[in-house]
């Protein structure tokens, strides 16, 4: 195919203009995936390393708390005070018994 001034067309277009552009190109896009990648990867581990040290300070936290309520025995748990409320009547209940006094 030929135009008026006597130059010839080409009869298809390439996707790239050279081989040259077009390795770069897919050099360009390879270069951004492993860029992305990585801030990805850095942010996963940034959110991972945040939420560990969150966690630590968090049992830190609750040993000391469990360490605070060893230090005090009035201050228990009230199902554990109303247990032992429960167990001394009937201790009583029992010299009761013992000592023959009817209840």
């Amino acid at each position: 195919m030929t135009t008026a001034s006597g130059l010839a067309l080409p009869t298809k277009s390439k996707a790239c203009a050279t081989e040259r552009q077009c390795k770069e190109g897919e050099q360009d896009m390879a270069f951004e995936t492993l860029t992305i990648a990585i801030a990805a990867l850095a942010a996963v581990a940034i959110v991972t390393m945040a939420a560990l040290r969150g966690w630590q300070g968090y049992l830190a936290l609750r040993m000391q708390e469990i360490g605070r309520a060893d230090d005090r025995p009035g201050d228990g748990v009230p199902a554990a005070r109303i247990e032992l409320a429960d167990l001394k009547e009937r201790v009583r209940q029992l010299e009761a018994i013992a000592a023959g006094v009817e209840l």
